[in-house]
């Protein structure tokens, strides 16, 4: 293959003009919030995100490639790099709070797969229940748990568990003061 060198000034341009989008675009969707992409779901958002991610990472991975092995690349590509990454970082949390819903903690995000596909990672991982027999065994895991805590609670006599759980927290040395208790 024949060595090519990198156009800095070239790349510089691109590199800039990739800031100027992307800084239109998260001011855009900062100020107006999902209603700047209306018809993105969280899932399109999320996937958004990770490719912006990888792209930030192929970016580095491309700009310590050259800089300072070619010191014109290095002259015209330096502030404007610096600044695209500067931008990415920013636009990040605004791409995952705004389109994503990740500051909502009520919120899960992430990339559907299907039915089928949850089969068929389940059967690899030699899992022998479908993923409607594994919700069912954790709900009723959950009720016995529940059954356990307020049997528990009962018995130190409180009516409710979360009562219980503060009276055994009060009873817990604080931290740090924990090495006092080892004879």
């Amino acid at each position: 293959r024949a060595l090519e060198f990198a156009d800095g000034r070239a790349s510089a341009e691109r590199l800039d003009r990739i800031r100027s989008l992307l800084s239109a675009r998260s001011t855009e969707i900062a100020e107006q919030g999902a209603a700047a992409a209306p018809g993105v779901r969280p899932a399109l958002g999320y996937r958004a995100a990770a490719q912006l991610e990888r792209s930030r990472a192929a970016l580095k991975a491309w700009y310590a490639f050259y800089a300072d092995y070619d010191p014109q690349f290095t002259w015209w590509v330096r502030t404007p790099y610096e600044a695209l990454l500067k931008t990415i970082d920013e636009y990040l949390p605004v791409l995952r709070g705004q389109l994503v819903g990740a500051d909502d903690p009520a919120m899960i995000v992430g990339d559907p797969i299907g039915r089928e596909a949850l089969v068929a990672s389940l059967q690899a991982e030699l899992i022998p229940y479908s993923p409607e027999e594994l919700i069912a065994l954790a709900e009723h895991q959950l009720e016995g748990i529940r059954a356990e805590m307020a049997a528990v609670a009962k018995a130190m006599g409180y009516d409710d568990w979360r009562q219980a759980l503060e009276y055994i927290k009060t009873r817990s040395p604080a931290p740090g003061e924990q090495p006092r208790l080892v004879r």
